[in-house]
């Protein structure tokens, strides 16, 4: 932002990199008023926003909880995209949904999802934007739909990964079904290790499920698993 500024006072014309990196910081520290002021700036030195530019305002408006604003930015790009214009990307949806997510509008991130996947020839879902989708889901209490997405992720062609993983688990609390989360946690270590976020959201669950001798068996469990793995790493240095 003050380097923007420095730049105007030298007469120096800022480019659409150095725009973007000021919008990016922006979108970085929450601050998406600035990061809108930035693009009228941008469009008054006869400059095109581009790719990154838009990436950049979708994720300024998810951290700052700006949903609406964040939906009419990228319903506004896709058909200037059909004639040649700036495409939203999968980076552009992750955000979006993870907007539409915080903001509990479980049934609009959906739709842009089977947008997202009615474009299955120019674009592809990956890890982040499946976990933003999960997480959506947890944030709205559609425990059930969020964990459907995820035994779905191979048909899309997309590793599930512990962050998948661990927001099916998070989606689970407040409810009753801590077996489930158990289940959950167990299908996680068939494909990779569980970390101790993992373990920890799973006692959350059986917490909230008054579930207290699974949660006291858990945390023993995380005790010795990681205790004997940090003796070993200590002993592997000497």
């Amino acid at each position: 932002m003050d380097s923007l500024a420095e730049m105007q006072e030298i007469k120096i014309s800022a480019d659409n990199i150095a725009y973007n990196s000021a919008i990016s910081a922006c979108a970085k520290a929450g601050i998406w008023e600035h990061a809108f002021s930035l693009l009228e700036k941008l469009h008054l030195q006869k400059l095109l926003a581009d790719l990154v530019t838009f990436c950049a305002l979708t994720s300024a408006c998810e951290k700052g909880q700006q949903w609406e604003i964040a939906l009419n930015l990228v319903q506004e790009v896709m058909p200037r995209s059909k004639g040649g214009g700036v495409a939203p990307s999968i980076v552009t949806f992750s955000a979006l949904v993870s907007a539409l997510g915080r903001g509990g509008e479980w049934i609009k991130a959906t739709e842009i999802c089977n947008e997202v996947m009615a474009m299955a020839s120019k674009m592809k879902p990956n890890e982040v934007f499946c976990g933003a989708m999960i997480n959506a889901y947890a944030v709205s209490n559609e425990w059930s739909k969020g964990l459907q997405f995820l035994f779905e992720m191979p048909d899309m062609k997309v590793k599930r990964n512990e962050v998948t993983y661990n927001a099916a688990i998070a989606g689970l609390e407040g409810q009753a079904h801590w077996q489930l989360a158990v289940s959950v946690l167990e299908h996680m270590s068939l494909e990779m290790k569980p970390s101790k976020i993992s373990y920890h959201a799973l006692v959350r669950v059986c917490n909230q499920a008054h579930a207290w001798q699974t949660a006291l068996s858990i945390l023993e469990h995380i005790s010795l698993k990681f205790d004997d793995e940090n003796a070993g790493s200590q002993e592997g240095s000497r």
